[in-house]
């Protein structure tokens, strides 16, 4: 479980608040997406949870413990982190971006694993992510977007950590492979039951992706949280309705496969199965 209380964050030499007084709970095995406008502060609420950022004021524990008073590498090594671009190391293999978390803990925070067992692991999560086996031994260069996006998942994904933070992740590549690792996302956290804190301004990708969205406005104030259903059904204000692309008198239709429509037919997404 993630608890942000009362967390702030003012960068030096701005007079506005990045973060101003955000308090949330976020449960533990859930996909949980901050959905908001450029520069509203849901990326720097993620930085926050692994100490890339620090806040103004206020905390934010993890399972009942501070974040600061944890040691910042090993907090970092026991969180999956996944960027807009995958910020692969482009001098090693595939195999080995995949691994590097696992090489960095092994015998330190971890049980001791032999070689062997590392690279069995690297190869296990390629094949989880759908990417073939044969391209552990390539470099990032020779990989489209899809592919290196998928690796960043397999590197996030390799330690089995109980805490992912996506950033944007999948803003970058085309409407098709997004869908697709879309999809991945969701299959992967049913199947590992790990907790997913997701960030996107895409209001079909939070529809498509989350158990729970919270939509932000400037400074990370929730305007409202819910399911998809709840928003897209019984927005809160106008602002949610407008940031949604729908008017709060008028009723959606949900469709076959729990996929949502505006009242004049237009898709706003497909619900997932944790939003029913």
């Amino acid at each position: 479980m993630i608890e942000f209380i009362n967390v702030s964050k003012q960068f030096p030499g701005s007079e506005t608040k990045a973060v101003s007084d955000f308090s949330h709970t976020i449960p533990s095995r859930e996909i949980h997406v901050f959905l908001g406008s450029s520069g509203c502060g849901k990326t720097t609420l993620l930085r926050c949870v692994n100490r890339m950022e620090t806040p103004s004021s206020g905390k934010i524990l993890w399972d009942g413990e501070d974040v600061a008073n944890l040691d910042k590498v090993q907090l970092r090594r026991s969180i999956g982190y996944v960027l807009q671009s995958a910020s692969l190391f482009p001098h090693i293999t595939v195999l080995d971006n995949v691994t590097t978390v696992l090489r960095l803990r092994n015998g330190k925070e971890d049980k001791k694993l032999s070689s062997a067992q590392i690279r069995a692991r690297g190869l296990e999560m390629l094949e989880l992510v759908g990417l073939n086996p044969d391209l552990a031994n390539r470099y990032p260069a020779h990989l489209s977007g899809g592919q290196a996006q998928r690796v960043g998942v397999a590197r996030a994904m390799a330690p089995n950590p109980s805490l992912m933070l996506m950033d944007e992740p999948f803003a970058a590549v085309d409407p098709l492979v997004r869908v697709q690792l879309q999809d991945l996302v969701r299959d992967l956290q049913k199947e590992f039951k790990t907790t997913v804190l997701f960030v996107t301004h895409d209001v079909d990708e939070a529809v498509r992706l989350a158990d729970q969205i919270l939509v932000l406005s400037n400074g990370a104030q929730i305007r409202q949280s819910g399911t998809a259903r709840d928003l897209l059904t019984n927005p809160a204000d106008q602002f949610v309705a407008d940031f949604l692309g729908i008017t709060p008198d008028r009723e959606l239709t949900l469709g076959a496969d729990n996929r949502v429509f505006s009242p004049d037919g237009r898709p706003l997404g497909k619900l997932s199965g944790g939003s029913q």
